[in-house]
Parts: C-alpha cells; structure tokens; sequence
C-alpha cells in the first residue's frame, strides 16, 4: 500500500519508503523536543533542591533558645465518650478518655490524657 492510497489520495502518490523516512524524521523530533524538555525539568529541579539545601543550611545556622510556657489557666473536662471537636483548625477527633481544653479565647481543642496530664495539673479555686 503506498501512503498516498492512506491518506485519501490528497498528497499524491508517495512511496511507503519515502512516507518511513518522514515518519522518522518526525518521530526523531519529537523524542529530539521530549529529552530536551527533560533535560529542562531536570534542570529546574536541580536548581530547586540546590535553593531548598541553601535554605536548610540557613535555618541550621540560626540560633535555638529554650522558652517555657507561660502559666494560664484553662479549662478543660474528660470526654466519656469518642466525639468530634470544632478547633479553630477544623473538626478533631477525641477518644473517650481524652481532655478537651478550651482556651484563654474560647476555642476549643482535644488532648490525648497523657499529654494533659503531663502538662497540666489541676488548680484549687478558693472559696
């Protein structure tokens, strides 16, 4: 079958070895346009790592000092039951068993009765 009968008789007649040729000259230019668009995102990546190394250079470099937490008193009571808490984060999940805080401005939030328990301690209220 030659290429011209393919095609619908519109280019006239070409030779099926004429019509390989071109294909692979085709073919050859667009694997040619897919590495060197390859190559291009390589590039890029390799610039974007080298930046994102620099940076973690940089905030190793920068100095850590120890803060304690201020003391505020918060309330909170144990859940006895598995529910969904509406943070200023969206929707938590506590287990039963679990504290739920509210804060100094109203919101409200889980934590795990171990960390509670080692973070906070209970505040007698004077009569």
């Amino acid at each position: 079958m030659e290429f011209w009968q393919f095609a619908g008789g519109e280019l006239g007649p070409i030779t099926t070895l004429s019509s390989w040729i071109g294909m692979s000259v085709i073919c050859f230019t667009i694997g040619t346009l897919i590495i060197f668009a390859i190559s291009r995102l390589c590039e890029k990546f390799r610039a974007w790592r080298k930046e994102v190394n620099k940076r973690r250079k940089e905030m190793a470099a920068v100095e850590t000092r120890k803060y304690i937490k201020k003391p505020v008193v918060v309330e909170a009571y144990q859940t006895p039951m598995d529910m969904v808490v509406e943070t200023l984060e969206g929707r938590m999940h506590a287990n039963a068993g679990d504290y739920i805080i509210t804060g100094v401005r109203g919101e409200q939030y889980p934590c795990k009765k171990d960390i509670f328990e080692e973070t906070y301690e209970l505040v007698e209220e004077e009569e």
